[in-house]
């Protein structure tokens, strides 16, 4: 079975999140800057060596939807509903919220739980990933209540099984093969941590079972101690990937734009 991916996300929004960068090019640039690295980290992320599976906050921008509008996608417009026929489509939403909601204490559905039918009727943002899709595409999934520590290790141990690992939206060189690094770096050592400028990580990546033990409660979020933190948390035994840099402020952004020139300069 192939290892996950998941990407933490939050759906965009003007005014919401990204507060540093918006303090710097103002909220709407901040939300396109936001929208922009997003997308195009999900779409690099695409790769047939994992499942990719995003975690979407708030919760409630991962519902069932019949349009790919804007609205009707709830800041996701840019991967539209697949086609195909219809389905026991209720069913399938009603069954889908029940398993979402046991999930957050008892772990994810089997998918003998759900209903049989066409998932073609349902918006991707209410898919997981015990649902049959075409290759490639991301299931999405709520990241559910608590902080940011207990949201991360519960997607960690729902999806852990056959090896996992998490990133985030801010780290836009993030690439599949560095992913693809870090999930054979975590089979040898148990962990992979790579580590980010700012005293956070771009990616944590575990073992087959290994997040089945895992808690960060003590990780001090959104500060410089972010890195140090979750390695102590695995007990120190965790490989250190190469160092990247997150776009968290208007300098970042700078800096990042002064790189990618660089890079198709040659």
């Amino acid at each position: 079975m192939k290892p996950v991916l998941i990407v933490f996300a939050r759906a965009p929004a003007i005014g919401v999140g990204k507060s540093r960068l918006a303090r710097d090019v103002g909220a709407v640039e901040a939300w396109r800057v936001y929208r922009a690295m997003r997308e195009g980290l999900l779409r690099r992320l695409a790769d047939p060596r994992w499942r990719l599976v995003v975690r979407v906050t708030p919760d409630g921008a991962v519902r069932r939807t019949g349009a790919a509008s804007a609205e009707g996608a709830t800041g996701w417009d840019s991967l539209p509903p697949r086609g195909g026929k219809g389905g026991d489509g209720g069913a399938r939403a009603t069954m889908r919220q029940k398993a979402l909601e046991a999930e957050q204490t008892s772990g994810p559905a089997s998918s003998s739980e759900l209903p049989t039918g066409s998932a073609n009727t349902l918006h991707p943002a209410l898919l997981t990933s015990s649902e049959e899709g075409e290759e490639g595409d991301p299931f999405f999934e709520p990241q559910g209540p608590g902080g940011l520590g207990v949201r991360l290790a519960r997607a960690l141990r729902a999806h852990g099984r056959f090896g996992v690992a998490v990133v985030g939206t801010d780290c836009p060189e993030v690439t599949p093969e560095r992913v693809w690094r870090a999930l054979r770096a975590a089979r040898r050592a148990g962990a992979a941590l790579g580590p980010a400028e700012d005293g956070g990580f771009w990616i944590l990546a575990l073992a087959p079972g290994r997040a089945r033990r895992l808690s960060l409660d003590g990780v001090r979020w959104s500060s410089a101690h972010a890195f140090a933190d979750t390695l102590a948390a695995l007990g120190g035994e965790a490989a250190v990937l190469e160092t990247l840099a997150d776009v968290d402020d208007g300098e970042g952004l700078r800096a990042w734009r002064r790189r990618r020139s660089a890079a198709r300069r040659g």
